[in-house]
């Protein structure tokens, strides 16, 4: 039988919810666990804890450890019953001014199509944080790429990138130019 035994998902979620230690290979198999059925569900407490938990662990490893809890969000997040817990979890982490190490949470919100990772990109474009603030520049533009941004959304990004052409700024001019690039042609009347 394909899947994780309830009774070791049941476990793993335990040792997630009572910060009992999890290595990278333990998280991934308890997203699968999680993930296996179209629906799963978790109160909205246990569903933020966990999430949470990840994305802290996710900032803090390297290595094989860092690409197997990288796995792991990845696959919380690409569930419908996950999406929602997972991106609050990386905009918290984002948004708190105390947090330095900002990359990997990028790299989980760049693979998300939906209106609040967007929204959080644009908010984020303009942090005050040149590293969070270059950072989203270049998330908005994988997301261009991959046609994750709607309407709305686009008309921030293009608001952005016409702020950067009148006052550029060198720190950010190889990322505007990415930006720029990957805007539709009608972003240029």
């Amino acid at each position: 039988p394909d899947g994780v035994p309830d009774e070791e998902g049941e476990a793993l979620l335990d040792d997630a919810l009572t910060d009992r230690p999890l290595d990278g290979s333990r998280w991934l198999r308890l997203t699968l666990a999680l993930t296996w059925h179209d629906r799963f569900f978790l109160r909205a407490q246990d569903a933020h804890a966990v999430a949470c938990r990840l994305v802290s662990e996710l900032a803090r490893s390297a290595g094989a450890a860092h690409h197997l809890r990288l796995e792991a969000a990845l696959t919380l997040l690409q569930h419908p019953s996950s999406q929602r817990a997972v991106l609050r979890a990386v905009g918290s982490w984002l948004t708190d001014p105390d947090v330095q190490v900002v990359f990997p949470m990028l790299t989980v919100l760049q693979q998300l199509e939906d209106p609040g990772a967007s929204n959080l990109v644009c908010r984020l474009m303009d942090a005050p944080s040149g590293q969070l603030a270059r950072g989203a520049i270049q998330v908005a533009a994988a997301k261009l790429a991959r046609g994750h941004i709607g309407r709305a959304h686009l008309a921030l990004i293009e608001q952005h990138a016409i702020r950067g052409l009148v006052t550029p700024t060198s720190k950010r001019s190889a990322d505007l130019l990415d930006l720029l690039t990957h805007l539709p042609a009608d972003s240029f009347p």
